[in-house]
């Protein structure tokens, strides 16, 4: 089946980008981002595709709609991506991996933060893009309950990979990752119309959605995102501390969700020795000589690092590491590869966001108000998250923050309309 709808969905795809960009934005977010296609679809081109639906996807973009960008967001990328390419010049490329790969992922990234800033003005539009995406994590959660109840092995899974059958990521590689993205994009926003829901039924509905949500957090037997999880829910908890609703969900999603993965989590994260001590496994210790080795690369090389892509070869090198890896920690990750210079408009990004969301808190609309408090708590458990993975060269992992910059763009529109 997949053999006769695989290059056809793609030409699909790109009809629906001219004729509806709108759909291409939200279509690109679930589909190339989320489901990652190029493990499933035969004639699927696995590094250029996204870049090229990108591409063009910009391209409609400016020729439909030309909203001015966020003056401070598009300086900070303008300098990020800048910097990136000088320390490309002055470094090389990543020999280990397809030239150029790593710069056209930072360009990805950028560029898909300008689409989405540029192109979304309104709540509907808001929302058609976040039901795409929770359509895409919620196929991810299905597969995942596939891969551990039911022994589904995923085709693209190389049988050596070190977590072996026993995390969870669904139609992803990292599990990570996929935690975090629960976080920002899923939970906030269900619990949000959990909120607001009128009926019974729809507020039964919404409740099993959100029990799978945390289910899929769960599954990705990630501690990080365990964590993150109680700092999301213990924000809530704190914001809606008078509502009774609030407080059972929280209780009954958790306790459910132990019942059913929470012997697996342990069993996957801990290790008993002989003598009835319990500790945590290896991963922990070899995380932090990772992000050692990151600090003293950035130490030794700290105006532009040690370019996209080369932390690995620059351990080698500069380090002389045996055993080397991704730093499993963003910021860190980015201090290393793009030096202090690169570096300071990256956490601009981050901290541009942040601001947005906080005057959204302070505003006197009901939805926006709200809505940006529960995404605050979202945002910090995928900064928590992200303290424990490489994401400053995936396109998605930037979503989070154009989201606070386009919600606020609509808050302002609607004010200006009133």
């Amino acid at each position: 089946m997949l053999e006769k709808i695989g290059m056809p969905l793609v030409y699909t795809f790109l009809a629906v980008m001219f004729l509806k960009p709108l759909y291409g934005i939200a279509f690109y977010l679930s589909f190339e981002e989320l489901l990652n296609p190029q493990h499933y679809v035969p004639g699927y081109m696995k590094l250029h595709m996204g870049s090229i639906f990108l591409a063009i996807l910009l391209g409609v973009v400016l020729l439909r709609r030309r909203d001015v960008p966020h003056t401070g967001l598009f300086t900070a990328m303008l300098w990020f991506t800048l910097f990136g390419l000088l320390s490309t010049l002055v470094n090389g490329l990543a020999k280990d991996q397809t030239a150029f790969f790593p710069q056209i992922r930072m360009l990805r990234c950028v560029v898909i933060v300008a689409i989405l800033t540029m192109y979304i003005r309104s709540r509907k539009e808001f929302f058609t893009v976040m039901r795409f995406i929770l359509f895409a994590l919620f196929c991810n959660i299905i597969f995942q309950i596939m891969q551990c109840w039911f022994g589904y092995k995923t085709p693209r899974m190389d049988p050596d990979v070190w977590w072996g059958p026993s995390r969870y990521s669904g139609f992803l590689d990292d599990t990570n990752a996929l935690g975090a993205y629960y976080l920002i994009f899923m939970l906030p926003l269900l619990y949000y119309f959990f909120q607001h829901v009128k009926t019974t039924f729809r507020r039964i509905i919404l409740s099993f959605a959100l029990g799978l949500g945390v289910l899929g957090v769960f599954l990705t037997i990630s501690r990080a995102c365990i964590l993150g999880l109680m700092l999301f829910g213990g924000m809530i908890f704190i914001k809606d501390l008078k509502k009774v609703s609030t407080i059972l969900i929280i209780v009954v999603l958790f306790a459910t969700i132990y019942n059913l993965a929470g012997n697996k989590w342990k069993r996957e994260t801990v290790v008993e020795s002989s003598n009835k001590e319990v500790t945590l496994d290896r991963s922990a210790a070899v995380r932090f000589r990772f992000w050692g080795q990151s600090f003293q690369l950035a130490l030794k090389n700290p105006l532009l690092g040690v370019g996209p892509g080369r932390n690995m070869i620059a351990a080698k090198e500069q380090l002389q590491a045996r055993s080397v890896n991704e730093t499993h920690n963003t910021p860190l990750h980015a201090l290393a590869e793009f030096g202090f210079i690169g570096f300071v408009p990256f956490m601009c990004i981050a901290i541009i966001a942040w601001r947005s969301l906080q005057r959204l808190i302070r505003c006197k609309a009901p939805f926006f108000s709200e809505f940006a408090s529960y995404y605050k708590a979202g945002l910090v458990a995928f900064l928590f998250c992200s303290l424990f993975s490489s994401s400053h060269l995936t396109p998605m992992a930037w979503v989070p923050f154009a989201f606070p910059i386009v919600l606020e763009k609509i808050y302002k529109l609607e004010q200006q309309a009133a």
